[in-house]
């Protein structure tokens, strides 16, 4: 399952009910509105060469990992 299955799972309920979620949804949601929705935030990560970590959080099987000072390079400041 990738991170956004189980971030949506959770604001429907049908996820983990840790409740940890939570802080995730409002940031995933910030970051979506200001990218240009899924596919802007997807661009920007593949403009900075994290085009297929991306990829492995949004498509089924294993996450890739990444660094902090990677996810600030594909967001940017």
């Amino acid at each position: 399952m990738g991170l956004l299955d189980s971030i949506l799972g959770a604001m429907s309920g049908k996820g983990d009910a840790s409740g940890q979620a939570g802080p995730l949804i409002g940031i995933l949601s910030g970051l979506l509105a200001q990218s240009g929705g899924l596919q802007g935030l997807a661009n920007k990560f593949s403009q900075s060469g994290q085009g297929d970590t991306f990829s492995s959080w949004v498509g089924m099987g294993e996450n890739q990992s990444i660094s902090s000072n990677q996810v600030q390079i594909g967001l940017g400041s």
